[in-house]
């Protein structure tokens, strides 16, 4: 069941700039984090941030692929919440 705590706290983490930078839209809760679209959406990108024990991120970008599978782009571990926005930024925008 997703925390919307948490998923609320992770949103206004991420700084407006780079939310408007990656096209961030559609946040939805998460198990103990927050999921979001990035992109332009012909790519089908998804990021997900989910709070970990040690309180620290774990950064997602995912892809739907055409056979609505997820394929994963990349990972980012151990992201504390004051480089949450540079590592989504370039998570994106590569």
């Amino acid at each position: 069941m997703a925390n919307l705590e948490v998923a609320n706290t992770i949103w206004y983490q991420i700084s407006i700039a780079t939310k408007m930078a990656c096209g961030a839209r559609r946040p939805r809760g998460a198990e103990q984090g927050l999921t979001f679209q990035v992109g332009n959406g012909r790519r089908h990108l998804w990021v997900s941030v989910t709070l970990e024990p040690s309180d620290t991120y774990t950064v997602k970008l995912t892809q739907i692929v055409p056979n609505g599978a997820l394929k994963e782009l990349e990972v980012h571990e151990d992201i504390y919440a004051e480089d949450l926005s540079e590592v989504v930024y370039h998570a994106v925008n590569k």
